[in-house]
């Protein structure tokens, strides 16, 4: 089974390169490198900061919601929490007291079974919302047909 394939479909509108990862069909954003592909994972960073991650799971078995961990993480690492506003999801950003540029954010689609997690600088995070939005579509698209 491969783990991570990249395509371009020569007839399809724009003709957009892609990334098929398990059911997932992941446009290829130039801004972002993919780092690692594992069948559970794919992990992806800024091109312009490599510090800047975001890893997408499947099947993970957490047993908070993203909202009771990182208020669980800010009470022995000195970050802030906040929740992270999306209709679908449920999602929590740790902001860093020691260093305000570092931010955590955790999301997990209320459709399928994924868990987003992007660390990095709060600037980077822009980069990766495209993505988070395609996947999240995707998990809405995929959970309609089961």
């Amino acid at each position: 089974m491969a783990l991570g394939a990249f395509f371009k479909d020569p007839f399809a509108p724009g003709s957009e390169s892609k990334i098929s990862w398990g059911e997932y069909q992941i446009k290829v954003i130039p801004e972002l490198v993919v780092s690692d592909v594992t069948e559970k994972s794919i992990i992806f960073n800024a091109s312009k900061d490599p510090n800047a991650r975001l890893a997408i799971l499947r099947d993970a078995n957490f047993s908070r919601p993203p909202g009771e961990t990182v208020k669980a993480f800010c009470r022995s690492n000195q970050c802030s929490y906040s929740r992270y506003e999306g209709d679908a999801v449920e999602g929590a950003i740790a902001n860093f007291r020691m260093d305000k540029n570092l931010q955590l954010v955790l999301i997990k689609p209320k459709a399928g079974n994924l868990w987003i997690e992007y660390k990095g600088p709060k600037e980077h995070f822009t980069t990766f919302e495209t993505l988070i939005n395609d996947i999240h579509t995707q998990s809405i698209e995929m959970e309609k047909t089961i």
